[in-house]
Parts: C-alpha cells; structure tokens; sequence
C-alpha cells in the first residue's frame, strides 16, 4: 500500500466509523496524512472483488506501449442491430479494442449515425479457413452478444450497444464499432451509460493561465490540450451528476449536512472544469467549452434507495475513489508549475468528495433494507467494470515523460494505480461499510 492510499484509506474508515452517527467528516485526518495513525491494515480482499481486470485497448498509449495500430478503414459498414446473449465462453478472443474520443451527437460517418456515447472499435480474427482466399468477415461473424462483450475502455467492458460493422482492418480483422459507457470521476450516468456534452467555440468555461515557458513540441501541445479538454468535458458532466445526486438526497429525505456538502461538491467541479479548459487553451491557444449536455431524462433512473445506493457506490466510493488517487499520482508527478497547482485544487476537492460518497452511503445503508445492502454488494463485487482511466491523448509523436511534467500520465501507469487502489482502499473500505449497523 501507497503512503497516499493509506492516508485516503484512512479518512474514508473515519467518515464510515463517524460520519454516518451525526459527527461528520471534519475530525478526518488532513490531505497530507496528519492526524491519527491507521489502525486498520487491509487484508487480502475480503469481498468478491474480480480478480483480474480486462486487458489494456491496443493503441491507447503509444508512449509506453509500442507504435499506434494502423487506422481503421471508414467504408462499406452497415447498422448492426443487438440480439440476444449467448455465454461467454462461445466468443472467439477479439484482436483487441480501440477507444475513439467521440462527443455527444456527433457524426459517426462509418455508421452513418450520431451517438451520445464512448465508441470502440472492436476487433476480430476472420474465419480460419478464409486465410488463403482473402479475408471474409461475413462468414462465422461473432454474435451481437460477442461483440459488445468485447468493448473495453478504461477498466470496463461491455458495451452497450453496436453501431455498425464489419470492416476489415489494415490488420485483417473483422472490426465493429461499439457505443458504451467509459465512467472517468464521477459521471453523469442514465441507464448505466456515461453522457458527455460535446466542444464548441466560446471562452465561458476557462481560467486564464500564462503560456508555458518550456520547449514543448507542437505535438505535446496537442496532446496535452486535448487531454485536458476530455478531463474538462468530464468535469463538466460531474456538475451534472451532483446536482442531480443533491436531488436524490432530497428525495431520501437525508441531513441537510450531505446536501449542502453535495451542493458544495457542484461548484467544485464547475471550477475544475474550468480549470482544465483553461490549461487546454494554454497549450494550444483555443477557446473551447462545452456545449449543450443531455439532461432532460436525469432522474429517469429513478430515486428510489436501491438506485441511489448503487449509483453512489459505481459512481463514488468506486470510480471517484480511484480517480481521486490518479489525479494525486499526476499531481505529484507534474513540474510544471500551472499544471501542478490546478492538479493540487482538484486532487484536494475530489479527496472531500470521496468522503462525502461513502458517507452518503453509509447513511442510506442504515436507513434501509436488505434488499439495498444486496444491491450494493454486487456493485462492489464487480468493482473493477465502473473504473475509467481518464483521458487518452494522441502521444505517439510525444515525450511520455514531458506529457507527464504536465499532469499527463501515461495509461499503463493509471492502469496500475487504478488496480491497486481498487484492492488497497475501496476494497476494505467496502468491508468497513457493510458492517455498518441498521436501523432497528
């Protein structure tokens, strides 16, 4: 365990141990770790966490992980429509699986279709026996079923649904592309699928940055710009899941406490937003913000104590407990002066956050049944499907330790960070929690 998971670790046994009887999470040890010693060493993962994570995408950070796959053709593909599962183990192992920044509404001229959502190429071997005679993708296809299991981003898989396809890549497999959900932080998730507004011209969500004084080469400061975009883009959508989570909490009928700290947490990320948009613009000079984000169905999932509670342990204790830890990584990682002072506001706002997650949990888990803790335990056993890894940036033609002085970290690091922190903090966090004692 990580000095800083153990300080995190620590806070958040605190907010479980305290926060839930009324006394809240201000005795909490500071974000350097002051205060009590941990008097909870984790042990070997006591809940039915997945052991194994799935593979890293091919091409998602070319820095570390070898040259970038060749591009995927952009012709002859038509709509696929789902059908029904068929078990997992009848599906030939995809080739791999390249995540593709898409926005809400845009354009997908393979499909000739719009999506709201994350969009990967999944890719797999043609049929054997075509080998000599050219590759055929349309004989022996996957299954629909298949294929949306084979959608990775970040540390989820499972796609939802897949948009067109076959095409034959340059590297003769039989690709399609997949809409799902790739949650980063905390997302502004309906029916299980993350939403993101897309970019459009306009300088209303930044903070005015002086340009970078380091030999950065126009490569790098594309990189870095368009990371940050994708982590403003986030930011922006967790103002969204906020607001709506002091809604939620409304509905339960929780301590005025939780909702104004809910409140708080909102204007956090608005200023995190524009604290990412504004790097963006430092490094590569243009002003954009977000644009319109889908919103009108927000609570069509519904605030019931099942939802929220599920919600916030996929949401919070999970994916906000973990991106908590990889913007503290980047934090430390940076030299970069701007980078590194905007990157220390958020990592002390999200950390607040997280405490805020658990002990929001925490409370509806002794309000309510067992059909709640259930529910809850079976987010936490599949821990690992509601990570994101944050944002991927086209680093081929960069410095992966230049992108790193800037906050940006390469994604074979975030992916071990992520899988320790899921075993070391939210783990026995998890266990902590579903000892708390209901309401008689």
């Amino acid at each position: 365990m990580s000095g800083s998971d153990r300080v995190v670790l620590r806070r958040i046994l605190r907010v479980l141990r305290t926060g839930a009887l009324g006394i809240g999470a201000g005795a909490c040890a500071d974000s350097h770790g002051r205060g009590e010693p941990l008097d909870y060493e984790p042990q070997p993962v006591p809940v039915p966490m997945a052991a194994t994570v799935p593979p890293m995408p091919v091409g998602t950070d070319t820095a570390v992980a070898g040259p970038e796959p060749a591009a995927q053709p952009v012709a002859s593909m038509a709509p696929v429509a789902t059908g029904a599962p068929v078990p997992v183990e009848a599906c030939s192992r995809p080739l791999g699986s390249e995540p593709r920044q898409t926005f809400a509404g845009e354009w997908i001229p393979e499909c000739g279709a719009t999506s709201e959502f994350s969009v990967v190429s999944v890719c797999f071997p043609p049929s054997s026996d075509e080998a000599d005679a050219g590759v055929n993708c349309e004989q022996d296809p996957p299954s629909d079923s298949c294929i949306l299991e084979g959608y990775r981003c970040g540390l989820a898989s499972g796609g939802s649904e897949i948009l067109c396809g076959p095409v034959v890549s340059d590297q003769d497999g039989c690709c399609y592309l997949v809409a799902g959900g790739c949650p980063i932080g905390r997302p502004f998730s309906i029916g299980g699928v993350a939403r993101i507004a897309s970019l459009q011209p306009g300088d209303g969500w930044q903070r005015p940055f002086s340009v970078g004084s380091d030999a950065l080469s126009y490569a790098e400061r594309l990189a870095l710009a368009d990371s940050y975009r994708q982590d403003g883009l986030a930011e922006h959508a967790s103002v969204a899941s906020f607001s709506r989570f002091a809604l939620q909490l409304l509905a339960q009928g929780a301590p005025a406490s939780l909702v104004e700290r809910a409140l708080e947490a909102t204007r956090d990320e608005l200023r995190h937003a524009e604290l990412c948009f504004g790097l963006a613009k430092r490094y590569d000079g243009r002003a954009l913000q977000p644009g319109p984000l889908p919103t009108a169905d927000a609570l069509a999932d519904g605030t019931d104590a099942v939802h929220i509670a599920v919600s916030l342990a996929a949401e919070g204790c999970i994916a906000e407990t973990v991106s908590a830890q990889l913007i503290a990584a980047a934090r430390d990682r940076a030299h970069d002066s701007a980078a590194k002072s905007a990157l220390s506001r958020i990592a002390r706002d999200e950390l607040a956050h997280v405490e805020l997650a658990w002990e929001s949990l925490a409370w509806l888990l002794v309000q309510s049944g067992d059909h709640v803790r259930s529910a809850v335990e079976g987010v936490f056993a599949q821990a690992h499907r509601h990570v994101g890894l944050g944002s991927i940036a086209p680093s081929q033609h960069a410095s992966s330790t230049r992108l790193a002085d800037h906050g940006y970290l390469p994604v074979i690091t975030r992916r071990a960070i992520a899988t320790r922190v899921l075993q070391t903090v939210v783990a026995p966090a998890a266990v902590e929690l579903l000892r708390s004692r209901r309401v008689a």
